[in-house]
């Protein structure tokens, strides 16, 4: 299960204002729909399914500026999300941030091979990932240079765990619950996301060298969900 053949599904990048014209197809062989955590919309009029084979069509507009999830509803909403059906929306404010070197970050779960409801239901995850794919970053590393500005825009897509996201060796300056300016604080080490959520940290490097992210609940973080910054 997915959209548009990737894991997560494509991002779509907003600013604060804009308008969306969604379209959605189902290709597949089950009733599929879209709940778009950033949309302000009735769920009974534009977030029911769509039948193998139909298209639906409605708009939203982009009212708040931050990091939200969005993903397939259709019932089981869990089996369909811990599937893959999910992908990230990042709204900027109108007059923009910084300049910085930018990454998505999705955290997501993954249960055996596909389909296993039960398990879902009342087993810990296989794998805990970032991006779709354990270890993803562990031997392709994220590249930052000391003293420059990372932003990393966080989704945890879940189903079922929250994050407790953290870098090893360096401190976030500034942190965004729902990577919503007004939320913003300072100086945290390990920040929460639950699962259906989003954050914003910005962070520099002190020194070069490779720098661990983790979610710090390690029972997940031996599942998969590790990378490295590789910083020069």
């Amino acid at each position: 299960m997915n959209f548009n053949h990737q894991v997560p599904a494509p991002v779509l990048r907003l600013t604060e204002g804009d308008s969306v014209h969604f379209r959605l197809t189902n290709e597949g062989q089950m009733p599929h729909s879209i709940d778009f955590h950033a949309a302000q919309t009735a769920w009974s009029t534009n977030y029911q399914e769509v039948a193998p084979g139909a298209s639906f069509s409605f708009d939203w507009k982009a009212s708040y500026p931050g990091v939200f999830m969005y993903h397939c509803g259709a019932a089981p909403v869990l089996m369909h999300m811990a599937d893959g059906m999910y992908g990230a929306v990042i709204v900027d404010p109108k007059g923009g941030r910084p300049t910085a070197r930018e990454y998505l970050l999705v955290q997501s779960e993954f249960y055996g091979s596909g389909g296993e409801y039960a398990k879902m239901l009342s087993n810990p995850p296989d794998f805990v990932v970032f991006n779709g794919q354990a270890n993803r970053y562990k031997t392709t590393p994220l590249a930052a240079s000391v003293g420059e500005l990372v932003r990393i825009f966080i989704v945890n897509a879940g189903p079922n765990s929250s994050s407790a996201f953290h870098v090893i060796g360096a401190l976030f300056s500034h942190y965004e619950a729902d990577g919503y300016p007004a939320n913003a604080m300072g100086m945290h080490q390990t920040i929460d996301v639950p699962p259906g959520s989003g954050a914003l940290v910005e962070l520099t490097f002190a020194e070069p060298g490779s720098y661990p992210f983790v979610t710090h609940k390690f029972s997940d973080a031996s599942r998969g969900a590790l990378g490295l910054f590789k910083v020069s």
